[in-house]
């Protein structure tokens, strides 16, 4: 889950007066470590935002039922992708949370609930990305559709979008199940399409 943590943690300093988050003096107190990055997210996103079903993982395992898969051409077969060692992807990726959460969190991202206005402004300063279509751009930990804000994100198994039209209040999440080796976003595709089918007037593809 983007958070453009950076500027909120510059904002809102985490643990004690020192910078320090206890005495255990371990890998996991480093400031890139998961103890940090765990602590920094609930204090400043989960907590403030009420979010139920969001969390940092410490271990392989995915709460639920649910399970991401990956083609694998060789085999002709789908691998299942559902345990993954979060500390692979760490603050880049490893974020579990559910579609109830991530509607919250999209239109606390876009409208900048969680930051000061003059950080917000800045992290939506966005710049053309090279090789994308015309209507993307993208800024400090956010990106921008046309009239869309938000982000995308994929993980071994799983392809999630999260965007928040602001013209019309509409919030959209888009979350498949797969994803394959070339990365690929299978989320992507679908958030197009359905966003030209309900939003035509407002959309630019």
């Amino acid at each position: 889950m983007p958070c453009g943590i950076a500027a909120s943690t510059s904002e809102h300093p985490i643990g004690g007066a020192d910078g320090t988050l206890g005495g255990h003096g371990g890998p996991s107190d480093h400031p890139h470590g998961p103890l940090y990055i765990q602590t920094a997210i609930d204090e400043l996103i989960v907590q403030p935002l009420g979010l139920t079903g969001t969390v940092y993982p410490t271990g392989t395992e995915l709460p639920g039922d649910l399970h991401g898969y990956g083609w694998d051409a060789t085999s002709g077969a789908f691998d299942d992708k559902t345990i993954l060692n979060p500390e692979a992807p760490g603050g880049a990726g490893a974020m579990i949370s559910t579609i109830a959460d991530l509607k919250t969190y999209v239109r606390a991202l876009c409208t900048g609930r969680l930051l000061q206005p003059e950080t917000h402004a800045h992290q939506l300063d966005s710049q053309a990305l090279a090789g994308a279509p015309p209507f993307v751009s993208y800024g400090e930990g956010i990106g921008i559709f046309g009239p869309m804000c938000g982000h995308t994100g994929t993980i071994m198994g799983f392809s999630t979008d999260m965007f928040y039209l602001s013209a019309i209040g509409a919030t959209l999440i888009v979350s498949v199940n797969r994803l394959d080796v070339d990365d690929q976003s299978q989320s992507t595709p679908l958030t197009l399409a359905l966003t030209k089918i309900a939003f035509p007037d407002l959309v630019e593809w």
